[in-house]
């Protein structure tokens, strides 16, 4: 259905706002996919970086018996920096996450009340 506006039919699917909204809902929905799959990957990192510092710590507890207390320190400290390291970016993509999700949602709306705006009831 389409009504003329100005002497030219209209669409939603060939107005150049609605092409617009539909456009921008798009750009969101990647960068929320994107930053969606970018939450994991730091925790992940974190992880390996938590592992491979606690083997070293207990590598050198094996070694020397009751290990090097600096060393010791040394290890537990990588440790827990990439724990932290891995938190901390994971939760900038969280919040790019939302705040993409938001926009999204409100892009959708508009895209929606745009749309029904142009067609009439039946």
């Amino acid at each position: 259905m389409s009504i003329s506006l100005k002497g030219k039919m209209t669409t939603p699917t060939n107005d150049p706002e609605f092409i617009a909204l539909l456009k921008r809902k798009n750009r969101w929905l990647r960068l929320m996919i994107v930053s969606a799959f970018m939450i994991g990957i730091p925790l992940l990192v974190g992880l390996g970086g938590t592992v491979i510092g606690m083997l070293r710590a207990f590598n050198t507890m094996g070694m020397s018996g009751g290990g090097d207390p600096e060393e010791l320190a040394e290890n537990i400290s990588f440790a827990l920096i990439t724990t932290a390291g891995g938190y901390i970016v994971s939760a900038v993509f969280l919040l790019v996450f939302l705040l993409s999700l938001i926009f999204w949602l409100v892009t959708s709306s508009k895209a929606k009340n745009f749309r029904n705006s142009i067609q009439p009831q039946l």
